[in-house]
């Protein structure tokens, strides 16, 4: 078998790993699940959002709400649980989408006040 069959292979094992994981619980008690894990995040990161260190907030509609963001997007790997996760205010949530970090890490650091490139001279 070849190397990409049997990454797929894994992987479609990986999403009905998730899928199982999921079924059992009701809408509610996903939701109920994943707003804990939002306010765990918030906490752990003092309110701070992971990507343009400004401040957050629970409060649901504002620019700055805490949202959880997967730090290698879901389509790319379907990588589930908390060591993927980290707290992003839904600005930097919605510009990086479910494009790779790298690819735009520098332009979601750029938002902090007190960010200084270090390849520009002072």
């Amino acid at each position: 078998m070849g190397v990409l069959k049997t990454f797929e292979r894994r992987k479609t094992e990986r999403r009905k790993d998730s899928r199982e994981l999921y079924k059992n619980l009701s809408q509610e008690e996903y939701s109920r699940s994943r707003n804990e894990r939002i306010i765990r995040y918030f906490n752990v990161q003092k309110g701070i959002c992971a990507y343009c260190f400004n401040d957050m907030t629970l409060e649901l509609n504002q620019k700055n709400t805490a949202e959880i963001e997967h730090i290698v997007p879901k389509s790319h790997k379907h990588i589930t649980g908390h060591f993927n996760e980290v707290a992003a205010c839904s600005t930097c949530n919605r510009y990086k989408a479910d494009k790779p970090l790298y690819e735009v890490i520098h332009e979601l650091r750029s938002r902090y006040k007190g960010f200084q490139n270090d390849n520009e001279p002072e």
